[in-house]
């Protein structure tokens, strides 16, 4: 993925900061990173043992992801979506409602939808997605386990 003009990313989910260090380290990303997780352990966890520093380019925020998009106001050219708890997406995520939020913000989406049974819920974010005027791509068995959804909007 070329992050050349991508100048500010959100992360809904987390974790233990993965996705972070594989921005920053693999992909070389200096630009701004907002990321959002809702369990302050696990932010902690992130924090003390695998290094997430936040500092002007990386924003770590509590907040429920669902409630965060619900209020957003800002712009960002991409999403990353890893939303878990264990190996399941939960039920909201896969909700229109969620996904409007999202593509209000006209940002470029990349999900890990790591979905086996949801294919009916993914069909339809796909579905919703295209029309609202959003190019996609689905992965299947990524790692031979997940399904990843790259949306691009068409504007």
């Amino acid at each position: 993925m070329d992050l050349t003009h991508v100048v500010e990313i959100l992360i809904l989910g987390m974790g233990g900061g993965s996705v972070i260090k594989t921005l920053q380290d693999d992909f070389k990303y200096e630009n701004i990173i907002t990321a959002i997780d809702i369990d302050p352990v696990i932010i902690k966890i992130a924090k003390e043992e695998f290094d997430i520093v936040e500092n002007e380019n990386l924003k770590i925020i509590c907040e429920d992801a669902q409630l965060f998009m619900q209020f957003n106001t800002r712009k960002f050219d991409l999403i990353i979506i890893d939303l878990f708890i264990d190996i399941k997406v939960p039920s909201p995520f896969l909700e229109t409602a969620f996904w409007q939020n999202l593509v209000n913000t006209h940002a470029t989406i990349l999900c890990n939808a790591s979905l086996e049974r949801e294919d009916k819920k993914l069909e339809a974010i796909i579905k919703f997605l295209e029309r609202n005027h959003y190019s996609l791509k689905k992965y299947e068995k990524v790692n031979n386990t997940n399904t990843l959804l790259v949306a691009n909007t068409m504007y």
